[in-house]
């Protein structure tokens, strides 16, 4: 049979509400992607750690989905997307990561969703529409199987037409055979003797055949469902398109004066009690540089409770100023309402500033690791996300925009985040920090557990630092058996597991201990 006369996977039409049209997949070239998929993981992925075969297996992804649209859906911008996919793929052959895993996943969706929903017209709409339907695993089984069945019954011959009715015959008599027998098993001892031989025997049958690990079938079946999530998105219903791609309505005001005097009276409060918060920040540590007499020195549950009323903070404040600017465009409009508002956004930032200046003091005292990094980048998030905001009050914007424009954001510090190597920057900020106390042991700052083999750097740089200290010899024995664990990891990676980074650290600790 050839690919032009198989069957093509395509989701019922709506009679009600227009769902967005995709292109067709034949059945016969959509199976052979999946089988080619399970395989192509199988190889770079099995019992590997993440490295130059997880890269490949991304780009290898990238060529299933290109190769599964049709032309007329490829346009230059994909172009950009499969680059940037490619930048994602070479860093994880260099040093994988959470944010490179999360950059590469967030393209694949995205350059999935742009080439299949071709009929909406926003790439956003896409995006959501692609996350919405991985999110529908069972229903894209559903269609697949159907797809199969019906592939089955028009050009299957006789005996693929007749294996398929037996199996659509007995199925339900096979299962209703295996759980009465266990059930009859517990009650007849002689029928339960009987079961036991026959289950002892398919036992024996199956110690004869070769069968894969467990978890190597849980890998295929997962590679299976990502494949086919990305090559054939479960059908849309109707009623999707409600909240998909619909913009959110505004709220609609009755009594327009009463609405703008409450939400008024709403932003004072909060700039009110925003503002005695704030103030007790600046005398305390924007003058004073000290921390308040029931936490001094304790400077870990200072910057954590400052951390998580943060969150809580920012997460209420920048929700509520969203809803009350989606009242009707009557209210929002109002300059009083705008300027109490940018005044919020303001008090929050503020905030922000408080809790980075409380990062400082407790990074100052206990040393950087890249957790408290993280926080600092939360922050910067935080303050792009305010700005946002600012325009959507300024411009009466579409909130819909808004949600967009914040996800746009957090994927770019995520995509940029990949390639810094934070935990090497953390141990060269903490090499100048011990360089001003050599006497001091790295053990007690207790970075090793945080930074893990990213603690060679700053091991080397001890170790060559020409000092004398008992803290030298320390950091040269720790550094030793980083040299005996990379040399391992180094020399038994099969080359689907090579990272460029593991390497280099190896080399640095080569040098370092070999140098007099």
């Amino acid at each position: 049979m050839s690919e032009a006369q198989s069957p093509e996977l395509l989701p019922p039409e709506s009679t009600t509400v227009p769902v967005p049209t995709v292109p067709s997949v034949p059945v016969a070239r959509l199976t052979a992607s999946l089988v080619l998929t399970v395989a192509v993981g199988d190889w770079l992925l099995w019992q590997r750690s993440a490295g130059l075969g997880a890269g490949l297996f991304v780009l290898f992804m990238v060529g299933l989905i290109l190769l599964n649209r049709p032309c007329s859906a490829l346009k230059p911008r994909h172009l950009l997307m499969t680059g940037l996919i490619l930048l994602s793929a070479v860093q994880t052959a260099i040093r994988p990561s959470l944010s490179n895993f999360i950059s590469y996943s967030a393209l694949l969706l995205l350059l999935a969703g742009d080439t299949w929903y071709t009929s909406l017209k926003q790439l956003g709409s896409r995006w959501i529409r692609e996350v919405w339907a991985s999110l529908r695993v069972l229903r894209s089984w559903i269609d697949y199987i159907g797809a199969c069945r019906r592939a089955v019954l028009s050009h299957g011959g006789k005996g693929g037409r007749g294996v398929l009715r037996l199996w659509e015959v007995s199925w339900l008599a096979v299962a209703l055979v295996v759980v009465f027998s266990i059930v009859l098993g517990f009650g007849n001892e002689k029928f339960g003797a009987l079961m036991s031989d026959a289950l002892s025997w398919f036992q024996i049958m199956l110690t004869q055949i070769a069968l894969p690990h467990p978890a190597r079938v849980i890998l295929w079946g997962t590679l299976a469902t990502v494949a086919l999530l990305l090559l054939f998105p479960p059908r849309v219903k109707s009623d999707d398109n409600v909240w998909l791609d619909a913009e959110l309505e505004r709220f609609a005001n009755l009594d327009i004066k009463l609405a703008i005097l409450r939400t008024a009276v709403a932003l004072a409060a909060v700039n009110v009690l925003f503002f005695l918060n704030n103030s007790l920040d600046v005398v305390h540590l924007w003058i004073r540089r000290e921390l308040p007499g029931t936490m001094m020195g304790r400077y870990s549950e200072y910057v954590h409770d400052g951390v998580y009323s943060l969150i809580i903070a920012v997460i209420l404040s920048a929700c509520m100023l969203a809803v009350l600017f989606q009242q009707s465009k009557e209210v929002v409009r109002s300059k009083w309402l705008k300027g109490l508002a940018l005044l919020w956004v303001a008090q929050n930032l503020f905030l922000g500033l408080g809790v980075l200046l409380r990062l400082k003091l407790y990074v100052d005292a206990h040393w950087l690791t890249p957790k408290r990094v993280y926080v600092a980048l939360f922050l910067v998030l935080i303050a792009a996300g305010y700005v946002l905001l600012t325009r959507y009050i300024l411009k009466e914007g579409s909130f819909k925009r808004l949600l967009m424009a914040n996800l746009l954001v957090v994927f770019c510090l995520f995509f940029s985040l990949q390639f810094v190597n934070v935990p090497a920057l953390v141990a060269d900020y903490n090499y100048h920090q011990w360089r001003q106390a050599p006497e001091k042991s790295i053990a007690e700052v207790e970075l090793e557990q945080v930074l893990g083999r990213e603690m060679v750097p700053l091991l080397a740089q001890i170790v060559t630092s020409g000092e004398s200290t008992p803290a030298v010899a320390e950091a040269r024995r720790s550094l030793s058996l980083w040299q005996h664990d990379l040399a391992i990891r180094v020399n038994e990676a099969r080359w689907q597991e090579s990272q460029w980074r593991r390497a280099q650290l190896l080399s640095i600790a080569n040098v370092a201990l070999h140098e007099k």
